[in-house]
């Protein structure tokens, strides 16, 4: 999640209940928020007493698939992937080629959101970490999301909330 154009981690907001109204947060942080419900916007101002008959009978049609949260939930690692072994990629190019390149092992977890077309990686690898190698902006190093779970206070580090998306708690 975005606040004054930087990337938070959910766990701002459970600090912050305030800024849960800001908009794609309550969404994105659906326990954070107390927000479970994706089709709905999370009600501030209850009813004081349950609505009587609130539909003549149910839908007969529902959709034939589940409708998926906003994009702006579903989100690519800013941060290089190991291809091949030696190459260092972005999502930006995994997306020239989606159709091949998204097959490639695990790299839905390391861009769902341009794969999500070819893999569905959205609905399935949005709170999960990236399972690829990847080296950090600043430093150069190669790391893996592991160091991160063992190391939460590196979180903070430039693009690591949106490639261990589990690990420094991005969907709590």
């Amino acid at each position: 999640m975005k606040e004054s154009g930087r990337l938070k981690k959910c766990g701002f907001f459970k600090r912050n209940p305030d800024k849960c109204d800001q908009e794609g947060v309550a969404s994105t942080c659906r326990l954070t928020c107390e927000y479970c419900d994706p089709s709905a916007a999370p009600a501030r101002n209850p009813t004081a007493a349950p609505v009587r008959d609130p539909t003549a009978a149910p839908v007969r049609d529902p959709t034939a698939a589940p409708i998926r949260s906003p994009a702006s939930e579903c989100i690519d690692s800013k941060l290089r992937l190991r291809i091949n072994g030696k190459q260092w990629k972005t999502c930006r190019w995994v997306g020239r080629n989606p159709e091949v390149r998204c097959q490639k092992q695990n790299v839905h977890t390391h861009c769902p959101l341009t794969c999500d077309s070819i893999t569905n990686s959205c609905s399935t690898s949005i709170c999960v970490d990236s399972r690829r190698k990847f080296k950090m902006k600043e430093s150069g190093h190669l790391k893996r999301c592991g160091f991160f779970k063992r190391n939460p206070d590196k979180c903070d580090k430039e693009g690591v909330a949106s490639t261990c998306r589990l690990t420094c708690e991005y969907c709590d």
